[in-house]
Formats: structure tokens, C-alpha cells, sequence
């Protein structure tokens, strides 16, 4: 689980960076990067808990968070797909790979604590 501790903290620093840099990322911030940030720091709650062993909320809010952080992971390659990959080149590829396996990092955690953690919601049932 010490991997998940640190992908915690690390995606956590992140977020936290993210919200303070909103204000000063754009004049004023599009809806969707708010609601982007906001699904974020709800699976954050599943990544905590799945690191740490620990039921936050309930099982549905769980796989709700996932489902929605599923969303927005497909949301967002899909939305950057046509920018790394037109220039077809090596580099736009390889970031692409890279923006697709972070989220597949976070998204794993989310979906064995959903999915796969009974032992965690019957100890806290």
C-alpha cells in the first residue's frame, strides 16, 4: 500500500496547486476546469481511503466518484487526442501515452476500492 501513499500525496500536491493556480491560470476559469477539479478532489476521498485502508463515505459514493473520474479521464484524452496527436510526431505520441497512463494510475486505485474492498466496508458496516 506504500505506493498508493505516495501516488496520494503526490496527486494531492497537485490538486492542491491546482486550486490555488486557478485564479491566476485564466483571466476567468471555464466551468469545466472547476468541475474537472472538483471530480478530482471527490476520487481523492477513494484514493485516500484505498491507501489508507479506510471507508470514506459510502460504497456508492465510491463507485460514483469512480464512475465520474472514469468520465472525465475519457473526457479529457479525447479532448487532447487531436492536439498531441496531429502533429504526428514522436514526441505528441509519447505524451499522449503518458497523459493516458496517469490516468490509468489514478483510476486503478478508485476502481479496487469500489470494486474490489469488501474487507474495508464490512469492517466499517
Amino acid at each position: 500500500m506504500l505506493i498508493w501513499k505516495i501516488i496520494f500525496w503526490i496527486s494531492t500536491s497537485l490538486i492542491i496547486f491546482a486550486v490555488l493556480t486557478l485564479p491566476f491560470a485564466y483571466i476567468r476559469p471555464d466551468a469545466i476546469d472547476i468541475i474537472a477539479l472538483a471530480i478530482q478532489i471527490f476520487g481523492q476521498f477513494c484514493l485516500y481511503g484505498y491507501a489508507y485502508q479506510k471507508a470514506v463515505g459510502t460504497k456508492r459514493i465510491s463507485i460514483a466518484a469512480f464512475l465520474l473520474n472514469l468520465a472525465l479521464g475519457i473526457y479529457s484524452l479525447t479532448e487532447a487526442a487531436p492536439l498531441l496527436l496531429d502533429a504526428n510526431d514522436t514526441l505528441g505520441i509519447a505524451a499522449y501515452a503518458l497523459a493516458a497512463s496517469i490516468i490509468a494510475i489514478i483510476l486503478i486505485p478508485l476502481y479496487f476500492y469500489s470494486f474490489k474492498s469488501e474487507h474495508i466496508w464490512k469492517r466499517a458496516a
